[in-house]
């Protein structure tokens, strides 16, 4: 979960929604409908794509290198992991209601 550049004295620890394999030149961003959440606080959190999470139901990420999932907005949804929601479906009766 860390990197280093050439000429550094030391790694640093990749920061949130990214994620680094060993011996790194850079980090590598969490994909879109997932996250990293942990601020640079513990290497081992930043050490592989497995660490970036995806995002549960209901939240979602559009972009790479998300700290975070966001929330449906009112009226739309979405499963595990997809990118951006979708209008919630609209139901019409298949067949007009009979009274006795």
């Amino acid at each position: 979960g860390e990197f280093s550049t050439p000429g550094s004295s030391s790694c640093t620890t990749c920061p949130a929604g990214k994620y680094s394999e060993e011996k790194s030149g850079s980090c590598i961003s969490c994909p879109k409908g997932s996250y990293l959440s942990d601020e640079a606080t513990d290497p081992d959190l930043h050490s592989s794509s497995d660490m970036c999470l995806v995002c549960t139901y209901g939240k979602y990420s559009d972009s790479e290198a998300s700290s975070s999932c966001t929330m449906c907005e009112v009226g739309k949804y979405l499963g595990d992991g997809y990118v951006a929601p979708t209008a919630a479906p609209t139901h019409a009766p298949t067949s007009t209601p009979t009274h006795a």
